[in-house]
């Protein structure tokens, strides 16, 4: 199969940001509650999953199970994760946040918001303009590429 320089251009730059973007945020994670950033990793990630296996977020953050063990336990008896047993298979334990976890995911994303519009505030009005219609365009479009089968 034939690579089109495009395509070839646009995944390698995507698979740049997306690790960037992901460290960025849980540091603003780190500085809005105080948290270490496995924490705010975790809990952004139950946030946007709504539950997953410690397997499942192994995976997704790259980081061994035997890391996040202690992790999960730690939330857990901070009440901001609880532990859900599967209903299929009993050996399998799903994680979700509780209320506690979802109001400390609110203050993260609202610390976090605040940070960035300071950073923002010290571009010019046009770099901001034109970052705003970026970020929508690659929002859209990746919307749209993992609902892709």
């Amino acid at each position: 199969m034939k690579k089109n320089p495009v395509t070839e251009s646009a995944a390698e730059d995507l698979s740049e940001i997306l690790p960037m973007l992901l460290r960025y945020m849980s540091q603003l994670a780190e500085q809005a509650q105080n948290y270490p950033r496995v924490i705010g990793e975790v809990l952004m990630s139950l946030d946007h999953l709504e539950t997953s296996t410690i397997t499942e977020l192994s995976t997704r953050l790259h980081r061994p199970k035997s890391n996040l063990t202690p992790v999960i336990e730690n939330l857990v008896q901070q009440n901001m994760v609880s532990r859900i047993p599967n209903k299929q298979d009993r050996r399998v334990v799903n994680l979700r946040l509780t209320n506690e976890g979802t109001q400390a995911v609110k203050a993260i994303k609202e610390t976090s918001k605040n940070i960035l519009m300071n950073k923002l505030d010290l571009l010019q009005e046009e770099e901001v303009l034109r970052f705003s219609e970026a970020i929508k365009v690659v929002r859209e479009t990746f919307m749209k590429i993992v609902s892709l089968p």
